[in-house]
């Protein structure tokens, strides 16, 4: 069946979640740099998973930045 025939029978694409935001990331990576904490005492602080918020110390010691990266995207 092509994509347009599902469409029209009621089956929608399942789109990702929006990406937190800088602020938000900007605010939990001070929090844990600022140190007394551990990860996931900060995480929880911030109501994200402990992983997501090593991601964000990741992604800001490798690229300078906490901006999110583009996401992919497709036709329908």
């Amino acid at each position: 069946m092509f994509r347009s025939n599902l469409l029209n029978q009621g089956w929608r694409r399942s789109h990702m979640p929006r990406p937190y935001s800088v602020d938000l990331r900007e605010r939990a990576v001070a929090a844990y740099r600022r140190g007394g904490r551990t990860l996931e005492e900060v995480a929880a602080e911030f109501s994200v998973c402990s992983k997501t918020l090593a991601h964000w110390l990741k992604l800001e010691d490798g690229t300078g930045s906490l901006e999110p990266r583009p996401r992919g995207g497709g036709n329908l």
